[in-house]
This record gives structure tokens, sequence and C-alpha cells, in this order.
């Protein structure tokens, strides 16, 4: 869809999908990802796609696949890593920065849609939110909505979740926030102190469909998230045909 306007904030530093990783607490140091080689993954004419594979701290192996079909209008991501095991406290996050100047920040919850602050209790958390199947960024005039199929934590504007040891801090917690072009895809941690299991390793896969537009649309918001996260599935069927059919 032509929407005259580019989508991604370049000037943030940030970009669309870049990898950060972050040991301990200190957000000011996490880590990205290395450079990049770029080769073409899929050059058909329904399917064209890049692969980027780089280094990334916390990873064996980490690549990004950004592919187009032809008749949709959205963009897929696909990252794929190889995740080390790491028991301190670790977080992994993927920054999106778009340029929508003036937007409004709106989350898929079950049955209802929200924005920060304006539809939270007073004392909810805004560290992280949890949505259920898109995040969307517009304006009067434009947008983008993402579909987060694999992980539901997202933190607006900054990184935010991390709050080791500051659980019980009410310091540690933000009091207050509000619609952000910029926001994180929380995509795992370790820093529960609980009975879950120390370490996060393995073949990890995260899956966005960013999907440009015009005004905002709540209905065409909850359809391109539905899709997206049920898509048709072609299958041959295995029963033999019946020879007639019975009423």
């Amino acid at each position: 869809m032509a929407i005259g306007a580019e989508l991604c904030d370049a000037k943030s530093g940030i970009g669309l999908n870049r990898y950060y990783y972050v040991l301990g607490s200190d957000v000011k140091g996490a880590r990205q990802s290395g450079p990049a080689k770029v080769t073409v993954k899929e050059s058909g004419p329904l399917v064209a796609s890049l692969l980027v594979e780089s280094a990334a701290p916390g990873c064996k192996q980490f690549s990004r696949e950004i592919r187009v079909i032809d008749g949709l209008d959205r963009v897929d991501i696909v990252n794929t890593f190889d995740k080390t095991a790491v028991r301190a406290k670790e977080g992994v996050h993927l920054g999106f920065a778009f340029n929508v100047p003036g937007c409004t920040t709106r989350m898929d919850i079950p049955w209802a849609v929200i924005r920060a602050e304006i539809d939270q209790l007073p004392g909810a958390c805004k560290n992280w939110f949890t949505v259920g199947r898109w995040i969307d960024v517009s304006n009067a005039d434009y947008g983008v909505t993402c579909a987060t199929l694999d992980a539901p934590l997202v933190e607006l504007g900054a990184i935010t979740g991390n709050l080791i040891g500051s659980q019980f801090d009410p310091n540690g917690w933000i009091h207050k926030t509000g619609s952000s072009p910029t926001f994180y895809s929380w995509v795992m941690n370790n820093h529960w102190h609980t009975n879950y299991l120390a370490e996060q390793s393995g073949l990890k896969t995260f899956r966005y469909a960013l999907q440009p537009h015009k005004q905002y649309d709540p209905i065409a918001a909850q359809r391109f998230g539905i899709e997206c996260s049920q898509p048709l599935v072609v299958c041959r069927p295995t029963a033999p045909r019946p020879s007639r059919l019975r009423y």
C-alpha cells in the first residue's frame, strides 16, 4: 500500500528488528548483533526474501529472513537463532523504531484494544505489556500494524523490563508512560526467581509481520492479526472419496 511516507526511523539508530542482548540489568550495556552477511534466499515470482546472517551475543548462530509475498501488502520477518545456555540473568529484545510522529500506540488484548496509560487502571504495570496478536502505531494519516506471532511481551519507548532485584522496589517501576513510535519485543529472559528452567538454549524462532496502512482501522488490524496467527493450511486428503453422496 502506497502511503507516501518512510516508515522506518533511520535516525533513531534502532531501525526495525534490531537485536539487543542485555546481561544483568545494565540496559546501557546492551549488545547488538555484529556485521551482517546478506544473501538472496528466495527469488521466485511468488516469494522473494533476503537472508541476513550475523554473529550475536548469547547465540551460536543468528539469522533474519526478510520476506515479501506477491499480492500481500506486508513484510514478513523470521528470526532464527541457536541460543547458548546462560545461567546468569539475561534478556533478548528486538527493537522496532517507526517514523510515525504524533502516534497513538494500540495493543491487542483479549476482547479489547488498549492504549498505554489511557486505558489502564491506576497502578497497572507499565514496564512491559502483553499483547494478543498485534501492536499498532498510527497517527491521523498513516501507520503500521505489527503482528507478533511468537513473543507476546512488548516494551514501549525503551528497554524497561530489566527489574532484576528490583521487583519489590517501587522506584524500579514506571509510574507513567504513553504512546511511542518505538517498541521492543521482549522475546526471552530468565529473570524470574521461581521454579522455571534457569537457562534458555537451543533453536528459537520469532516471527513478525508488518503491514503499513493509512488511517487506523480496528477491524482491519484484527483481521490482519488473525490471518497471520491462524493461516489457512492446504493439505491433501488421505481418505478415499465416497462413491456417492448419502443423505
